[in-house]
């Protein structure tokens, strides 16, 4: 199947900033063509493409080449209404049908530790949580991630920060945190969300997630330009309760 790219769309923050951003189709001339018209503002992320922004008023039309990009409007919080909750995107998540477990080294996901260690496996004893399995095909080593889900007796394939949030998720393990005068979302890097739900934080404001070091030592991931409807949102969805600093 043939490869292709979005087309250009103008979104709107979900902080009234008073700008647009936007994604999508890029080029050379259409960067060349915003640029002499004024109207393109470049802001330049570490490790990652440049956020192309373009103040409310907008750019003369023919800089476009013909045609202007959709004004998406805010995806952000439009997606926050139309993603589903914690349990209903655990159920939609597909199944890893494998029955013949004993060909593989198994290892159990710990939470608190944040790390695989092995585990005796056996189906009649099988507790919830994720796994990995790791078979030895012409010496080299293959790894599936599954979690178990003891409520619907399956298992459950997708992403490693997928899985492991729903399986901190469990036990409770997960946390965030928003500062609303610095309209900053704060998540521990163990808790990073399914994608899905990082992608309204990032759509929030064009940025990409910065990793830091808080002086405890602990790793975490900030997001930028997040209000606090929308973190309340989101953190309904995956039923965290979000600490705040009001």
């Amino acid at each position: 199947m043939p490869m292709g790219c979005s087309p250009p769309m103008l979104v709107t923050p979900a902080l009234d900033v008073g700008e647009r951003f936007l994604i999508g189709q890029r080029s050379p001339a259409l960067q060349s063509s915003l640029l002499a018209d004024g109207s393109l503002y470049e802001r330049y992320q570490p490790a990652a493409p440049a956020r192309w922004v373009i103040l409310r008023g907008g750019a003369n039309p023919e800089c476009y080449g013909g045609t202007e990009p959709r004004d998406a409007g805010c995806l952000a919080g439009r997606l926050s209404e139309l993603l589903p909750d914690r349990d209903e995107w655990l159920r939609q998540l597909p199944s890893w049908e494998e029955r013949d477990f004993a060909r593989y080294f198994v290892e159990l996901y710990n939470p608190a530790e944040d790390a695989f260690g092995p585990v005796q496996f056996r189906l009649n004893e099988l507790e919830g949580g994720l796994y990995r399995f790791t078979l030895e095909r012409a010496g080299r080593p293959m790894t599936t991630l599954a979690l178990y889900d003891c409520d619907a007796n399956r298992w459950v394939a997708g992403d490693y920060y997928g899985l492991r949030f729903m399986a901190r998720s469990a036990v409770g393990g997960c946390r965030a945190f928003h500062d609303e005068e610095a309209a900053t979302l704060v998540l521990p890097v163990a808790d990073r969300w399914p994608m899905p739900y990082e992608r309204a934080l990032v759509l929030a404001s064009g940025r990409l997630p910065r990793r830091m070091q808080l002086d405890s030592g602990e790793a975490v991931v900030v997001y930028k330009g997040i209000p606090q409807w929308l973190a309340i949102q989101l953190c309904g969805l995956l039923s965290l309760e979000m600490e705040s600093n009001v």
